[in-house]
């Protein structure tokens, strides 16, 4: 196994996707909230 610039690359566009995938779904998933929120208390 090489540890070259493939390694980095890889661990950087995984890394990239867990974190846009997690900020997506924290967004989505507090946005929804908050406006079934706003929508069910308003």
């Amino acid at each position: 196994l090489r540890s070259g610039p493939q390694l980095g690359l890889g661990l950087g566009l995984g890394l990239g996707l867990g974190l846009g995938l997690g900020l997506g779904l924290g967004l989505g998933l507090g946005l929804g909230l908050g406006l079934g929120l706003g929508l069910g208390v308003g």
